[in-house]
């Protein structure tokens, strides 16, 4: 619908859609528009939704849009994106808005799964030009327990004790996704009786990651994902290609540099394995599968 008044053209519940099968993109939304003259066009997309085949879906509560000679702003409400099934980023709200030498600034911060609680901000520069974006995510340390109802049916005891710090830097530049992140996990305790007849407490463990990916190739590549507990490490590494069809290809690798077989068993929480924590060990080992 819509119409002219003076001037004035409003334009109201338009929908609007988008599809891309090389890409596999899909979106839509309902839209608002208002042109006044010598004001900035104003654009408003309600219940904006997007999906890829092979990666995330998107969704918002409402997008505005601010057109003028600087070039857009756009300001986020209640966004909402699945990154893969239940890891969700939740309650998105921000700006991007128009920087230097024609790139865009990007302001975001959210929580995780509905938890209600805003724990990350993500900071950076966008080229609408398709030139090389950057953006740092960044969730501050902070205590397990504030995720939540996220936190139902999962195997921990005494999450307020837990804390999470992590940070992860995305670059995109010539069609592909560069990410590299690091997570820390300080004071967790694990109890299912699947597990052992105690609660295993983790003092705390690292786990480092970096990778790529490719939308158009469907294809996730992972460099390494590095975990660290107990002076013990483990680097997997792997490709996930043909993304979003019904035969998806996995190539892995699951390494374990040679270490002390004390060392490995000084890693163990001792309430796991309680009798074999008293053993002496000699000797070395290592893993490498794939």
């Amino acid at each position: 619908a819509g119409r002219i008044e003076l001037g004035v053209v409003r334009v109201t519940g338009a929908r609007i859609g988008y599809r891309d099968p090389e890409l596999g993109l899909t979106a839509e939304a309902r839209m608002d528009v208002v042109r006044e003259p010598r004001r900035p066009l104003r654009l408003t997309l309600n219940d904006p939704r997007a999906a890829l085949s092979a990666g995330p879906t998107g969704s918002a509560r409402r997008i505005d849009v601010a057109m003028d000679a600087a070039g857009p702003r756009v300001d986020l409400h209640g966004g909402r994106v699945v990154i893969w099934h239940h890891l969700t980023l939740s309650d998105i709200a921000g700006s991007i808005a128009p920087a230097r030498q024609g790139k865009l600034a990007l302001s975001l911060s959210g929580g995780w799964g509905d938890a209600g609680a805003r724990l990350w901000n993500a900071e950076g520069t966008l080229d609408p030009a398709g030139g090389r974006s950057d953006v740092l995510v960044r969730a501050q340390r902070f205590r397990l327990d504030r995720l939540g109802p996220l936190l139902t049916g999962a195997p921990l005891r005494d999450p307020h004790k837990a804390e999470i710090d992590a940070d992860l830097v995305l670059r995109q530049a010539d069609g592909a996704l560069d990410f590299e992140g690091r997570l820390d996990v300080f004071g967790l305790t694990l109890f299912h009786p699947g597990i052992g007849p105690a609660a295993v407490p983790v003092l705390r463990t690292t786990l480092r990651t970096r990778g790529r990916f490719e939308a158009r190739a469907r294809r996730l590549r992972i460099d390494e994902i590095v975990v660290e507990h107990g002076g013990v490490s483990a680097r997997l590494e792997g490709t996930l290609a043909r993304l979003g069809t019904e035969k998806p290809l996995v190539e892995a690798r699951l390494e374990v540099p040679p270490v002390p077989c004390r060392r490995v068993l000084a890693a163990l929480p001792e309430a796991l394995l309680p009798i074999v924590r008293r053993f002496e060990l000699d000797g070395t080992f290592a893993a490498d599968v794939r």
